[in-house]
């Protein structure tokens, strides 16, 4: 995220000083001075996942079409347990808000998001997105999340346990894709979040 004016750097770099060697290092970027306020994308949180990103320049124009870019999930062969991962995270100053299309500078604290998502699909090539991973769609079986996305200024350990929706099992019979998900900003997918919020 460039522009002439005023770098804001990259979203997602390399961490040299990892937990054991390198580490992915996500930060949220103020993207207010950058072309991405034309389509009212004012923070670029740092983001990491399992799936692809599909730019489609039009659709990121129309309202929720960056949501649809992110498309969530690798096909997942297994019934997985347990999500496991060492984390730090700093949030950072000042907290822009967006609503209705208006970026506002708030007191809020950010929090980061880690979570993993396993949804059954029907051919390969189906998928979640920005728009409905989080939400209570009919083909997510199980998540495992991170509830505390506070601050944590020392290497922190999680051990998530998968937690199944009611009713639903893990079957060998169907095929699933797993998205695991890590963001510097939990709410950077509807655009809010702190610029240079960290996690590492």
């Amino acid at each position: 995220l460039n522009s002439k004016t005023n770098p804001v750097g990259y979203p997602v770099v390399i961490e040299e000083q990892g937990y054991e060697g390198k580490a992915a290092k996500l930060v949220t970027r103020d993207a207010r001075s950058t072309l991405a306020a034309l389509a009212k994308a004012y923070i670029t949180a740092g983001s990491v996942f399992t799936g692809s990103f599909e730019y489609d320049m039009l659709g990121a124009l129309q309202p929720g079409g960056a949501l649809k870019m992110t498309h969530f999930g690798v096909v997942y062969d297994k019934n997985p347990l347990r999500f496991k991962g060492v984390y730090k995270y700093t949030p950072g100053s000042p907290f822009i808000r967006t609503t209705d299309g208006v970026a506002t500078e708030t007191e809020e604290v950010d929090e980061c998001a880690i979570q993993a998502v396993l949804y059954t699909i029907t051919s390969e090539d189906e998928t979640l997105d920005g728009s409905n991973i989080d939400s209570d769609d009919e083909r997510i079986v199980a998540r495992a999340r991170l509830e505390d996305g506070t601050a944590k200024s020392d290497w922190t350990e999680f051990d998530l346990s998968f937690v199944w929706k009611d009713g639903a099992t893990y079957d060998a019979g169907k095929t699933y894709k797993l998205a695991i998900i890590c963001s510097s900003s939990k709410d950077g997918a509807n655009f809010n979040g702190a610029a240079n919020s960290t996690l590492i």
